[in-house]
């Protein structure tokens, strides 16, 4: 059976990618429902329905690489690997070829597949200004799905929050500055952190990667 992010095992096996996930599982921390299929691991389509029916259950998913290149403590590699979104369970299998094919070079890796959240509401959220360095919670956010704000598709609203003082805002809940806080810590160093919320109200961290450049004004990390 794969791994459903509950066994933090090498992280070149798992990538970095899924690595992060376990850890944020591990932690307690809501992430999607989902299963990593290892680098040399190519399963049947009975072997991905029966890890859907196990892990997943219901609805679409995110089929992500989890290479060693990318979401890393020293090169994120954001952008430059294929990830594929709200895809039936009859493209899975699908859906995998083109995000290993894309990573070619690197011969197989590992793959993600999670419950796809249908968003009201996400963004991208970093535990550090990276306008100005400040120990501050900077936000880019906006309607729908997460993807829309990180591939620039809408023109998102922005908030700085104070880690020290109650979010007030009407859109953004308090809850969601914890998760980013208690992710700097869990991580031991700024982080970025891409999130959403669901129709019901739900709070879910999608994915975490270290910050690799970090403005030089005024920031030293403890």
């Amino acid at each position: 059976m794969p791994n459903n992010f509950h066994i933090l095992i090498d992280r070149h096996v798992l990538g970095n990618k899924a690595y992060n996930l376990t850890k944020m599982k591990i932690a307690g921390l809501p992430i999607p429902e989902g299963f990593v299929i290892l680098f040399n691991e190519t399963p049947s389509i009975k072997e991905i329905i029966n890890w859907y029916n196990t892990y997943i259950v219901k609805g679409s998913v995110s089929v992500r690489s989890s290479s060693n290149k990318e979401d890393g403590e020293t090169k994120s590699g954001a952008g430059f690997y294929k990830t594929k979104l709200n895809i039936p369970l009859q493209r899975i299998q699908i859906a995998i070829k083109i995000v290993r094919q894309q990573a070619d070079k690197e011969g197989k890796i590992p793959v993600i597949i999670q419950q796809y959240i249908h968003a009201m509401l996400s963004g991208v959220a970093y535990s550090i200004n990276p306008k100005n360095g400040m120990d501050d919670i900077y936000m880019e956010y906006g309607h729908g799905p997460c993807d829309d704000v990180v591939a620039g598709r809408i023109i998102p609203k922005s908030l700085v929050v104070k880690k020290n003082e109650v979010c007030h805002h009407k859109e953004i809940p308090h809850k969601l500055v914890e998760y980013i806080i208690q992710l700097e810590l869990l991580f031991g160093m700024p982080v970025d952190v891409e999130w959403c919320i669901d129709h019901s109200g739900k709070i879910w961290i999608l994915q975490c990667r270290p910050i690799t450049v970090i403005p030089s004004q005024c920031y030293q990390y403890a």
